[in-house]
């Protein structure tokens, strides 16, 4: 991304395509603020852009330790029809 680009993804409604709303990076800011996350974001034009978040450390040990859906069946990512 440009810095350009860089310094306006987070603004409401701003896409640099022709099909988009621009409310995917607005919306992924204020939830990462709900949870007292951070995002850092590292761009370098013609090269690709990687976003990190950052969550803080829980207090305490979750409840119930790691869960799966059934044995022999571990959960996985499911993907939207069409994505990669």
């Amino acid at each position: 991304m440009s810095p350009e680009v860089l310094s306006r993804i987070f603004d409401p409604f701003f896409t640099t395509k022709a099909t988009g709303h621009g409310l995917g990076l607005s919306a992924t800011l204020g939830i990462l603020r709900g949870h007292h996350a951070g995002l850092r974001i590292y761009s370098e034009p013609g090269r690709g852009s990687t976003f990190k978040v950052l969550f803080p450390v829980a207090d305490g040990v979750a409840d119930g330790g790691p869960r799966s859906s059934g044995p022999g069946h571990p959960r996985r990512a499911s993907r939207a029809p069409g994505g990669r």
